[in-house]
Protein backbone atom coordinates (compact mmCIF):
# COMPACT_ATOMS: atom_id res chain seq x y z
CA UNK A 1 0.00 0.00 0.00
CA UNK A 2 1.72 2.96 -1.59
CA UNK A 3 0.81 6.08 -0.21
CA UNK A 4 -1.73 8.57 -3.07
CA UNK A 5 -0.16 11.89 -1.07
CA UNK A 6 -1.68 13.46 2.30
CA UNK A 7 -5.08 12.88 4.15
CA UNK A 8 -7.28 15.04 4.53
CA UNK A 9 -6.12 15.75 8.06
CA UNK A 10 -2.70 16.14 6.91
CA UNK A 11 -3.64 18.32 4.06
CA UNK A 12 -5.51 20.83 6.66
CA UNK A 13 -2.25 21.07 8.75
CA UNK A 14 0.04 21.96 6.58
CA UNK A 15 -2.04 24.34 4.96
CA UNK A 16 -2.32 25.82 8.33
CA UNK A 17 1.37 26.05 8.57
CA UNK A 18 1.66 27.40 5.38
CA UNK A 19 3.20 24.43 3.78
CA UNK A 20 1.38 24.18 0.67
CA UNK A 21 3.77 26.22 -1.44
CA UNK A 22 6.80 23.97 -0.52
CA UNK A 23 7.28 21.24 -2.90
CA UNK A 24 9.92 19.70 -0.79
CA UNK A 25 7.31 19.17 2.12
CA UNK A 26 4.43 18.43 0.25
CA UNK A 27 6.51 15.93 -1.55
CA UNK A 28 7.66 14.25 1.80
CA UNK A 29 5.27 11.22 1.27
CA UNK A 30 6.95 9.83 -2.07
CA UNK A 31 9.90 8.85 1.30
CA UNK A 32 7.52 6.15 2.77
CA UNK A 33 8.11 3.02 1.01
CA UNK A 34 5.35 0.65 0.41
CA UNK A 35 7.49 -2.68 0.58
CA UNK A 36 10.01 -3.20 3.73
CA UNK A 37 13.51 -2.79 2.71
CA UNK A 38 15.79 -5.41 3.20
CA UNK A 39 17.88 -3.29 5.57
CA UNK A 40 14.86 -2.52 7.90
CA UNK A 41 14.18 -6.12 8.24
CA UNK A 42 17.70 -6.60 9.33
CA UNK A 43 17.24 -3.90 11.81
CA UNK A 44 14.35 -5.13 12.95
CA UNK A 45 15.46 -9.09 13.47
CA UNK A 46 18.86 -8.33 14.68
CA UNK A 47 19.18 -4.50 16.51
CA UNK A 48 16.11 -4.35 18.55
CA UNK A 49 15.67 -5.55 22.31
CA UNK A 50 11.74 -4.03 21.98
CA UNK A 51 9.72 -2.74 19.86
CA UNK A 52 6.69 -0.25 20.83
CA UNK A 53 3.72 -0.76 18.92
CA UNK A 54 0.35 0.70 18.76
CA UNK A 55 -3.14 -0.72 18.29
CA UNK A 56 -7.16 0.20 18.62
CA UNK A 57 -9.32 -0.90 21.24
CA UNK A 58 -12.65 -1.48 20.76
CA UNK A 59 -14.05 2.08 20.89
CA UNK A 60 -11.33 2.76 17.97
CA UNK A 61 -8.68 4.58 20.56
CA UNK A 62 -4.92 3.76 20.03
CA UNK A 63 -3.15 2.59 22.96
CA UNK A 64 0.66 1.77 22.92
CA UNK A 65 2.75 -1.20 23.80
CA UNK A 66 5.97 -2.27 24.17
CA UNK A 67 6.74 -5.58 22.58
CA UNK A 68 10.04 -8.18 23.54
CA UNK A 69 10.74 -11.32 23.85
CA UNK A 70 11.24 -13.14 27.54
CA UNK A 71 14.79 -12.72 27.35
CA UNK A 72 14.60 -9.24 26.81
CA UNK A 73 17.54 -9.62 23.66
CA UNK A 74 17.40 -8.88 20.20
CA UNK A 75 16.24 -11.48 17.55
CA UNK A 76 12.45 -11.81 19.03
CA UNK A 77 11.16 -10.33 15.86
CA UNK A 78 11.99 -12.50 12.48
CA UNK A 79 11.63 -11.40 8.24
CA UNK A 80 9.67 -14.28 7.84
CA UNK A 81 8.68 -13.86 4.43
CA UNK A 82 8.40 -10.96 1.81
CA UNK A 83 6.98 -7.88 3.64
CA UNK A 84 6.41 -9.69 6.77
CA UNK A 85 7.75 -9.67 10.56
CA UNK A 86 7.04 -12.34 12.78
CA UNK A 87 6.73 -11.16 16.49
CA UNK A 88 7.48 -13.95 19.38
CA UNK A 89 7.05 -11.62 22.26
CA UNK A 90 5.64 -12.06 26.05
CA UNK A 91 3.23 -9.45 27.61
CA UNK A 92 2.61 -8.07 30.77
CA UNK A 93 -0.11 -7.60 32.94
CA UNK A 94 -1.93 -4.39 31.94
CA UNK A 95 -0.32 -4.28 28.33
CA UNK A 96 -3.36 -2.78 26.31
CA UNK A 97 -2.31 -5.48 23.62
CA UNK A 98 -3.86 -8.04 25.46
CA UNK A 99 -7.29 -6.42 25.52
CA UNK A 100 -7.07 -4.79 22.00
CA UNK A 101 -7.42 -8.29 20.47
CA UNK A 102 -10.39 -8.78 20.61
CA UNK A 103 -10.31 -6.51 17.28
CA UNK A 104 -8.97 -9.42 15.66
CA UNK A 105 -10.69 -12.01 16.58
CA UNK A 106 -13.30 -10.03 15.16
CA UNK A 107 -12.49 -10.21 11.67
CA UNK A 108 -9.07 -11.78 11.45
CA UNK A 109 -7.65 -8.09 10.74
CA UNK A 110 -6.00 -5.61 12.85
CA UNK A 111 -4.06 -2.12 11.92
CA UNK A 112 -1.04 -1.65 13.84
CA UNK A 113 1.90 0.62 13.86
CA UNK A 114 5.50 0.29 15.44
CA UNK A 115 8.91 2.35 16.02
CA UNK A 116 12.52 0.74 16.12
CA UNK A 117 14.92 2.78 18.17
CA UNK A 118 18.23 1.51 18.62
CA UNK A 119 19.51 3.80 21.24
CA UNK A 120 23.22 3.02 21.24
CA UNK A 121 23.67 4.47 17.84
CA UNK A 122 20.17 6.81 17.46
CA UNK A 123 19.28 4.53 14.48
CA UNK A 124 15.26 4.93 13.95
CA UNK A 125 12.99 3.30 11.09
CA UNK A 126 9.32 2.67 11.68
CA UNK A 127 6.53 1.00 10.06
CA UNK A 128 2.97 0.65 9.42
CA UNK A 129 0.60 -2.12 8.36
CA UNK A 130 -1.72 -4.85 9.88
CA UNK A 131 -1.58 -8.41 12.10
CA UNK A 132 -2.68 -10.94 9.46
CA UNK A 133 -1.65 -13.84 11.85
CA UNK A 134 -1.84 -13.98 15.63
CA UNK A 135 -1.38 -17.10 18.07
CA UNK A 136 -1.72 -16.77 22.09
CA UNK A 137 -1.03 -18.72 24.54
CA UNK A 138 -0.39 -17.91 28.05
CA UNK A 139 1.57 -14.81 28.27
CA UNK A 140 3.05 -15.30 24.94
CA UNK A 141 1.77 -14.31 21.64
CA UNK A 142 3.28 -14.92 18.29
CA UNK A 143 1.78 -12.19 15.52
CA UNK A 144 2.88 -11.67 11.95
CA UNK A 145 2.69 -7.96 10.59
CA UNK A 146 2.18 -7.58 7.30
CA UNK A 147 4.37 -4.44 6.60
CA UNK A 148 2.80 -1.87 3.81
CA UNK A 149 4.74 1.74 4.54
CA UNK A 150 8.10 1.70 6.02
CA UNK A 151 10.12 4.81 6.57
CA UNK A 152 13.39 5.52 7.98
CA UNK A 153 13.61 8.49 10.49
CA UNK A 154 16.70 10.85 11.44
CA UNK A 155 18.62 10.27 15.29
CA UNK A 156 17.50 13.75 16.71
CA UNK A 157 16.84 14.09 19.77
CA UNK A 158 16.93 10.27 20.79
CA UNK A 159 19.26 10.33 23.53
CA UNK A 160 22.01 7.70 23.80
CA UNK A 161 22.18 5.17 26.08
CA UNK A 162 22.90 1.37 26.84
CA UNK A 163 20.26 -0.97 27.80
CA UNK A 164 20.34 -3.66 30.18
CA UNK A 165 17.95 -6.79 29.64
CA UNK A 166 15.87 -8.09 32.71
CA UNK A 167 13.78 -10.66 32.11
CA UNK A 168 12.99 -11.59 35.92
CA UNK A 169 11.31 -8.60 35.88
CA UNK A 170 7.42 -8.60 37.56
CA UNK A 171 5.66 -5.60 36.47
CA UNK A 172 2.34 -4.60 38.89
CA UNK A 173 -0.29 -1.76 37.91
CA UNK A 174 -0.40 1.06 39.95
CA UNK A 175 -2.71 2.85 37.86
CA UNK A 176 -5.75 1.77 35.77
CA UNK A 177 -8.54 4.06 34.29
CA UNK A 178 -8.95 3.26 30.67
CA UNK A 179 -11.81 6.05 30.87
CA UNK A 180 -11.28 9.60 32.99
CA UNK A 181 -14.41 11.69 33.92
CA UNK A 182 -14.33 15.32 33.18
CA UNK A 183 -13.34 16.58 36.33
CA UNK A 184 -10.46 13.65 36.80
CA UNK A 185 -7.12 14.78 37.48
CA UNK A 186 -4.05 12.35 36.87
CA UNK A 187 -2.56 11.31 40.37
CA UNK A 188 0.38 13.52 41.39
CA UNK A 189 3.38 10.15 40.86
CA UNK A 190 2.06 10.44 37.37
CA UNK A 191 2.98 13.37 36.44
CA UNK A 192 5.75 13.44 38.15
CA UNK A 193 6.47 10.86 35.97
CA UNK A 194 6.03 12.69 32.46
CA UNK A 195 8.12 15.59 33.77
CA UNK A 196 11.03 13.72 34.53
CA UNK A 197 10.87 11.45 31.15
CA UNK A 198 13.44 12.07 28.51
CA UNK A 199 11.77 9.90 25.63
CA UNK A 200 8.07 9.30 25.04
CA UNK A 201 6.24 7.14 22.44
CA UNK A 202 3.04 8.41 20.64
CA UNK A 203 0.74 6.28 18.98
CA UNK A 204 -1.71 7.81 16.41
CA UNK A 205 -4.91 7.05 14.22
CA UNK A 206 -6.53 8.14 10.84
CA UNK A 207 -9.51 6.93 10.29
CA UNK A 208 -10.67 7.33 6.23
CA UNK A 209 -13.99 8.42 5.23
CA UNK A 210 -15.92 6.10 2.85
CA UNK A 211 -15.22 8.30 0.10
CA UNK A 212 -11.62 8.50 0.91
CA UNK A 213 -10.81 4.71 1.75
CA UNK A 214 -9.64 3.50 -0.95
CA UNK A 215 -7.21 6.62 -1.65
CA UNK A 216 -6.33 7.02 1.84
CA UNK A 217 -7.04 3.80 3.69
CA UNK A 218 -7.29 3.99 7.20
CA UNK A 219 -3.67 3.52 9.08
CA UNK A 220 -1.83 3.76 12.58
CA UNK A 221 1.41 5.41 13.72
CA UNK A 222 3.84 4.99 15.89
CA UNK A 223 6.18 7.81 17.03
CA UNK A 224 8.96 8.63 19.35
CA UNK A 225 9.91 12.44 21.11
CA UNK A 226 12.57 12.77 23.05
CA UNK A 227 14.33 16.02 24.40
CA UNK A 228 15.63 17.07 27.63
CA UNK A 229 13.77 15.98 30.61
CA UNK A 230 10.78 18.71 31.29
CA UNK A 231 10.36 19.02 27.39
CA UNK A 232 6.88 17.04 28.18
CA UNK A 233 4.42 19.24 30.13
CA UNK A 234 1.06 18.93 32.15
CA UNK A 235 -1.31 22.01 32.58
CA UNK A 236 -1.56 22.56 36.34
CA UNK A 237 -5.16 23.69 35.87
CA UNK A 238 -6.46 20.47 34.79
CA UNK A 239 -3.59 18.32 35.82
CA UNK A 240 -4.73 15.91 32.34
CA UNK A 241 -3.63 17.78 29.62
CA UNK A 242 -0.33 16.66 28.38
CA UNK A 243 1.73 19.09 26.29
CA UNK A 244 4.37 17.77 23.60
CA UNK A 245 6.37 20.04 21.48
CA UNK A 246 6.83 18.64 18.18
CA UNK A 247 10.69 20.13 17.11
CA UNK A 248 12.04 20.28 13.74
CA UNK A 249 13.70 17.48 12.57
CA UNK A 250 11.47 14.81 13.93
Amino acid sequence: MGLNGWHRGERLIHEKLGHNDNYAIMTLFHSISAELPEEHATFYSTRLPFLPVVTLDTSGRPWGSVLAGREGKPGFVRNSRYNTLSIDAKLWVGEPLLENLRRYKEDESMLTAGIGVEYSTRRRNKLAGKVINLEKAGDNIHLDLMVEEALGNCPKYITIRDLVPSPNTSPTIVHQKLTLEPNDRLPEDVISFILDSDTVFLGTTYTASADEESRYPSHLGMNQRGGRKGFIRVFPSDARTVVLPDFSGK
